[in-house]
């Protein structure tokens, strides 16, 4: 999974200080769906039952990873 292997490299908190870059609902998606900020991982079905259409939520946490790798490559030397 995404964050197991983020957390496992030592990045997890790099990653959080990308959030700055991410639109409030990626944001809430994003911390919904991987349990961060020691909340209860949801499941995209999960999340659409609350929030948003599952087609949205699996849209907003696509773009969100998108965006947050970008922002991780630009630090890369």
């Amino acid at each position: 999974e995404f964050i197991d292997i983020v957390d496992k490299k030592g990045t997890l908190d790099k990653f959080t200080t990308y959030f700055s870059v991410l639109e409030p609902r990626e944001k809430d998606t994003l911390i919904m769906r991987y349990g961060l900020n020691n909340t209860k991982k949801y499941t995209q079905k999960d999340i659409a039952k609350i929030k948003y259409p599952r087609s949205y939520v699996s849209r907003l946490e696509k773009r969100a990873l998108i965006k947050l790798l970008r922002e991780h490559m630009k630090e890369k030397p």
